[in-house]
């Protein structure tokens, strides 16, 4: 067994480990057609492509997406003629090739912060994580896109400290989704001095502004709605999941625990960087890079709202935080979605998968493994709290 585990501390085993995975997202890609929100997608394009890529939101309610994912959707229709498994598979394309930048990005941070060994075992498991798999090689959303960006944006950070540059990938983005704003206090208060701080505001606007300053202008009161007030659905996981069955969630609770979420983080972020890292500049890029964890952790822990591919932010971002936690997150989170999409699929093979109540299993699965992140994020604030006592 342990010999099997060395063989990925190796180059060939890392590079046998990235072989595997990308051939496993491609097949799926190739092969089936994905959850029902490939179809949306499909739906949305349509929609553009009568009234056009502002226009959708006024004609379509739950077209939640940023601008830019608009743009997007114009690209692949003009690549549809070339591909081997139509829209589906252009629409999954862009995450499996997020997640081979990812792998990049982790390999050079833990090789550099850590050891080389512990940057193949990292790339090894993240490569055939089976929660990033499904979700890039099946489900069919921009998450792991915009989880390569953050990823991305801690590298410029650490490696070169172009802030300005930072800023831009942040608002990047941004504009594929609007989670990664819950980032932005780490990144500021990363950033030690006013000029860097000042440099990584400006990049963030610069490409906020140049992907959502013209629609907002002009197309407010559609977005706001769609985009803006935007809220994934309660009651299938977390506070939401247990308080929902006897009636004491309800939509305040939601707008709450919003607040609370980008307070929480926000705090941490500020105690991660400055108090309990104190002023050793040394280990400033390995409590970076556990903060940018810690932040993704809280965010699954608070959260009201919640959708499967949601599990593709604490992927490669778990990480950080040791080994062991993200071997035990990728068996639980791929026990979960297999179960989730092979319900939804009507079981093998698969092809769609339409959304369908969770069974029991599921709803057990579910809480298990949310009660397993939420002991996880007590355990390390309990450490963080003693390393200054």
């Amino acid at each position: 067994m342990n010999m099997g585990f060395r063989f990925f501390s190796t180059r060939q085993g890392m590079l046998t480990a990235v072989g595997i995975g990308m051939l496993m997202r491609l097949t799926l890609s190739l092969t089936t057609w994905g959850t029902v929100d490939v179809l949306s997608w499909e739906r949305f394009l349509n929609a553009i492509l009568t009234d056009g890529w502002l226009g959708i939101y006024a004609k379509v309610g739950d077209y939640n997406h940023p601008p830019l994912m608009s743009l997007m959707l114009l690209g692949i229709h003009q690549l549809l003629p070339f591909s081997p498994n139509g829209f589906a598979f252009l629409l999954r394309l862009p995450a499996i090739l997020s997640d081979a930048g990812t792998l990049w990005v982790l390999h050079q941070l833990i090789s550099r912060y850590w050891n080389v060994t512990k940057a193949r075992y990292v790339v090894s498991l993240v490569a055939l994580s089976p929660v990033l798999i499904l979700v890039s090689g099946f489900h069919g959303n921009t998450d792991p896109v915009f989880m390569f960006l953050v990823l991305l944006a801690a590298r410029q950070l650490l490696f070169s400290k172009a802030h300005f540059q930072v800023g831009l990938i942040l608002g990047l983005a941004t504009s594929i989704k609007l989670v990664p704003v819950v980032v932005m206090p780490l990144f500021f208060f990363g950033s030690f001095s006013l000029n860097s701080k000042t440099k990584l505001t400006l990049g963030f606007l610069t490409t906020v502004a140049l992907g959502w300053a013209y629609p907002v202008w002009t197309h407010f009161d559609s977005i706001n709605p769609n985009v803006f007030q935007y809220s994934s659905r309660p009651g299938i996981w977390g506070l939401s999941q247990l308080l929902s069955p006897i009636s004491l969630w309800s939509p305040t609770l939601t707008s709450i625990s919003k607040l609370l979420l980008f307070l929480v983080i926000s705090a941490s972020s500020a105690w991660i960087i400055f108090f309990s890292l104190g002023r050793d500049k040394e280990e400033f890029p390995r409590r970076f890079l556990f903060g940018l964890g810690v932040v993704f952790l809280q965010f699954m822990v608070i959260t009201p709202g919640f959708g499967v591919q949601y599990l593709a932010w604490l992927a490669p971002t778990i990480v950080f935080f040791g080994l062991r936690y993200s071997v035990i997150f990728n068996l639980l989170g791929g026990i979960f979605l297999f179960s989730v999409y092979n319900n939804w699929a009507d079981g093998l093979p698969w092809h769609i998968a339409y959304p369908v109540l969770w069974n029991p299993w599921e709803w057990f699965l579910a809480l298990v493994l949310w009660l397993v992140l939420v002991k996880w994020l007590a355990r390390l604030f309990k450490t963080e709290f003693n390393r200054v006592s």
